[in-house]
């Protein structure tokens, strides 16, 4: 950061190209998720896209933040304008700016991502779609229904542990420190007082950490389908609920929380992380366990390309249950793509976006292996 640790320099600047393989005029939206500190500005082949924490008119090397980062640092989205892109390689330019000459850190990381839109979207609630009236060529839905279950049937229980961070260095705590987390979410519709509970990094000690009113002042409730964050690093409580040991950053590790009444408990088991990944149940109380390269503290857990899952499987998030099949005379293309009437290819996804490869016409059997070896097999309609 140069010689003088008063006056550290005050901008770092990154470049990276993004390679754009569709029509720009086909792109409905261009989209950043950044976690920055404290300031930045992006430039797409040389024109300002957009800009945070920076004030007005021009920016130069020596221009500072308006502010630091809040959050230490500061993550979020922005749309940016797609008119910037071009087909081919884009030149994504980024300078990030220190709020003050004496800045303890400086931060940056990101990713775009765009939308191609490739034909006209089709809003139905007919069972039966005709694609073209005067081709052989229709939707149908097929559908399965959820059904209702009890905690106990579904495997979950009111609180469970759904994300930890060992090797923490995005989210801070009320001292400012990037320590150790653990996130608890409620599966209920009512809130929940977690006075009582007992948190471990120990299977030998379940009692190894107790939730007491006496730690903040005032009961821990955690909101119905809300989020608890409890930081692991042995501080005292100041406006945030600290446990009394650290998590250790080694394979086979897991954090368990305990009912008051010892009736039920919840364990969730990860492995070494760096600093800007965490492992957790995606999505929020579920039985699918990732390792995620983008933290999400205190919110909804979200899934990146990256993302790896280590374990679980849990039939009642199956994305491969809620299925469109084609009605099409013709057979999938090698894409697994089904190539229909007039020689259009339509692909099938799911309802999350994800695409369903090699289905055939008629009945097609779609099996699917969890990370324990178990193999699950479903009927997918595709006429």
């Amino acid at each position: 950061y140069g010689d003088d640790s008063s006056h550290k320099y005050p901008t770092y600047y990154f470049r990276k190209d993004l390679q754009v393989d569709a029509d720009p005029a086909n792109i409905s939206s261009l989209t950043l998720n950044f976690t920055a500190d404290d300031g930045f500005v992006v430039y797409i082949n040389g024109t300002e896209a957009c800009r945070y924490l920076l004030p007005d008119g021009e920016i130069t090397y020596s221009t500072y933040a308006t502010t630091y980062a809040p959050q230490n640092p500061d993550s979020g989205t922005m749309e940016l304008p797609v008119s910037l892109l071009r087909k081919g390689t884009n030149i994504i330019a980024v300078e990030v700016h220190n709020n003050v000459p004496g800045s303890t850190d400086i931060y940056w990381d990101a990713e775009i991502s765009y939308t191609v839109s490739s034909g006209t979207a089709i809003v139905s609630r007919d069972r039966v779609l005709r694609l073209d009236s005067d081709a052989d060529a229709e939707l149908q839905a097929v559908f399965q229904a959820l059904k209702p279950v009890c905690l106990t049937e579904a495997g979950s229980t009111p609180v469970v542990v759904n994300e930890v961070s060992a090797n923490n260095t995005v989210a801070a705590n009320e001292y400012g420190k990037r320590n150790d987390w653990i996130e608890l979410y409620n599966t209920t519709d009512q809130d929940i007082d977690l006075t009582g509970m007992f948190l471990t990094d120990d299977p030998t000690n379940p009692e190894k950490f107790e939730i007491t009113p006496t730690l903040l002042g005032s009961p821990a409730i955690i909101p119905a389908h809300g989020y608890y964050i409890v930081w692991a690093d042995k501080l005292d409580p100041l406006s945030q609920l600290h446990a009394g040991f650290k998590l250790a950053n080694k394979a086979e590790e897991s954090v368990t929380l305990t009912a008051a009444d010892k009736t039920w408990s919840n364990t969730l088991t990860y492995s070494e992380m760096n600093g800007e990944e965490s492992v957790g149940r995606y999505p929020d109380g579920g039985k699918r366990t990732y390792r995620m390269t983008r933290p999400t503290i205190a919110a909804t857990n979200t899934l990146t390309s990256y993302s790896e899952l280590l374990y679980g499987f849990d039939e009642n998030f199956d994305e491969e249950t809620f299925l469109t099949g084609i009605v099409t005379p013709d057979l999938a293309d090698e894409d697994g793509g089904q190539q229909g009437a007039g020689g259009r290819a339509t692909d099938i996804y799911t309802v999350s976006g994800m695409k369903v490869d090699g289905l055939q016409r008629g009945v097609n059997i779609v099996r699917q292996r969890d990370a324990n070896g178990n193999l699950t097999v479903r009927r997918v309609l595709a006429k």
